[in-house]
């Protein structure tokens, strides 16, 4: 079953797509905005979160913030 859910807690969003977003290199800004979301939650407080998971695994997942456009992670095959 495939199910997205959006996540509005920043730490918790980083540990459930943690593996999903493992190669920092092709990651680099989705980690980067949420370690900072982290941090300091008011630098960008109109923000979406969202992960896709099947069985409970991370397959992709997205992060927005307003006014900028959103972040995709590749997706996985599940």
């Amino acid at each position: 079953m495939v199910a997205l859910s959006e996540i509005t807690d920043a730490a918790v969003y980083i540990e459930r797509v943690g593996r999903l977003v493992a190669d920092e290199a092709r990651n680099n800004l989705i980690v980067s905005i949420a370690g900072t979301i982290v941090r300091d939650p008011d630098v960008f407080p109109d923000r979406s979160m969202y992960v896709v998971e099947q069985s409970g695994e991370p397959v992709a997942a997205s992060l927005m913030t307003v006014p900028y456009n959103m972040i995709l992670t590749d997706a996985r095959d599940a």
